[in-house]
Parts: structure tokens; C-alpha cells; sequence
């Protein structure tokens, strides 16, 4: 089960990156990189840990030679359970990183998620390629995010809007859009890679609406597998849970003292 959902987790970033490096000259500053057994990905032009990360560090990686690579940019390197030894803790002292939170993996087979339908008056649509803006809109709203970072946030997800493998949705409450999600598959692994409600539609079974449609697509492009991340014990983690996702592992990240 780990595996699966390292390879879910993996081939999404990737997917990112190598979108953002074909978007505006790469303007983001997006390359991935590989030292040993550890994969490091970074968006220079994306400050923060969403898309600059290092996983599967182990001892024998050279932790020099990867802070050379992302230079300037801050990263968060992000462990799992078997690979959270007493080598790497030392080797993560030794370069003064600190733990700075946990993250939750999840995991179910796509055929029950798709199952997993509520009764609401919700309806989940694709998104149109002239609606980013709104989903943007959405996103920053719902996270409590500054509006500065809007027209980043359109721009990361619209330049993934017609490669193969990336789902966009809106949940609509009559005519407004109450939330959105993204979807990616690749072989027989999907993820849920990002979801969002506004505060004042909550409590209605949205998001847990948003998973059963992805589910159902992940379906029938042939993914037997869905996965997904979110903060442990959060309302995303007990949403996962009821429609049919179990708890893999959390993952214990680890940021640069500054």
C-alpha cells in the first residue's frame, strides 16, 4: 500500500513540474532532480513547500550536494514511517533541520469510493477552460489565502487543464460554485490533488461529494487505485475516511532552521 501511494504522490508533482517548466518560458523556475534514492523537486518561482520537497532521503544521501541544488530555495523534506531511521534523524540534525508538522496518506480502491454517493442537492460538473479564474477565486477564498496570490494559483492549475491524465471539477449549489477539486491518473493510481469548499457552503457534504465524482472518473479511466493527502485529523481526513479511504501512513516533515 505504501508504495502505491508514493507512486501516486510522485507521479503528480512530476506531472506538475514538468507542466510548469513548458508554461511561460518557465517562469516558475520548475526542474526535478535526483540524488541517490532521494527525489527532489523544485518551483524557484513558487516560494513555499507545496512544490519545493525532497523525498526518500536515507543516510547514504549526499544532504550537501542536495541543499547545493535548490540553492536560494527554501525546501521541506517529507518522511514516511520506514523511512524515519535513526541514521537519517541524525544526518537531518547534523544539517539543522527540525520537524515542523505530520501529513496523512491515504488510500482506497476507486470502484468503492464511486460507490460511496450521498443525497444532496450538489451537482459536480467539469470545469470549463475559461473558469480557472473562478477556481482560483474559490481556492484562495476557502484557504483564507491573500488575494495577491490568485493569478498564481490560476496559472498553476490552468496550464495542466488539457494534459492527459488532469480532471478539473466545480461543485454547484444552483448557479454558484460552492467548491472544486482536481483529479490526476496515471496508470492504474489516482490522487486527489486538491480540493477546496467555501466556509459558508460547509457542513453540506461537498467534499465528500467532490471525492465520489473523482472516484467515479478515476473508475473509468481505468485506475484501481485513488489516494490522497491531507492534514491528519482535519475535516479532510474524516471525509477521506467516510468515503472509503484508509490511513496509510503520516508523514513527518522537516524544515531548514532559519
Amino acid at each position: 500500500m505504501q508504495k502505491i501511494v508514493q507512486q501516486g504522490e510522485d507521479q503528480t508533482l512530476r506531472s506538475r513540474l514538468l507542466a510548469f517548466q513548458q508554461f511561460d518560458r518557465n517562469s516558475m523556475k520548475a526542474e526535478t532532480g535526483q540524488f541517490g534514492s532521494a527525489i527532489c523537486f523544485k518551483a524557484g518561482g513558487i516560494p513555499g513547500p507545496s512544490f519545493n520537497k525532497v523525498r526518500h532521503l536515507t543516510a547514504e544521501n549526499n544532504l550537501e550536494d542536495i541543499e547545493a541544488w535548490f540553492g536560494t530555495t527554501s525546501f521541506q523534506i517529507e518522511l514516511t514511517p520506514d523511512e524515519a531511521t535513526s541514521d537519517v534523524f541524525r544526518l537531518l540534525r547534523q544539517h539543522e533541520f527540525f520537524q515542523s508538522g505530520f501529513h496523512a496518506s491515504f488510500m482506497g480502491l476507486s470502484k468503492e469510493a464511486a460507490e460511496a454517493k450521498q443525497e444532496n442537492s450538489i451537482s459536480i460538473q467539469q470545469l470549463g477552460n475559461d473558469e480557472f479564474e473562478d477556481f482560483a477565486q474559490v481556492y484562495v477564498k476557502s484557504f483564507g489565502l491573500p488575494d495577491s496570490i490568485k493569478e498564481g494559483v490560476r496559472h498553476n492549475n490552468e496550464c495542466l487543464a488539457n494534459i492527459d491524465g488532469w480532471y478539473f471539477l466545480k461543485a454547484l449549489d444552483g448557479e454558484h460554485i460552492a467548491g472544486v477539486a482536481a483529479l490526476y491518473v496515471e496508470k492504474n493510481v489516482a490522487v486527489l490533488a486538491s480540493s477546496a469548499v467555501l466556509p459558508s457552503f460547509r457542513g453540506r457534504g461537498i467534499q465528500r461529494a467532490l471525492i465520489q465524482k473523482r472516484a467515479e472518473l478515476a473508475k473509468k479511466a481505468g485506475a484501481a487505485y485513488i489516494t490522497s493527502e491531507a492534514a491528519f485529523s482535519s475535516a479532510s481526513h474524516k471525509n477521506m475516511i467516510r468515503c472509503g479511504l484508509n490511513l496509510v501512513y503520516t508523514k513527518a516533515l522537516y524544515d531548514k532552521v532559519t
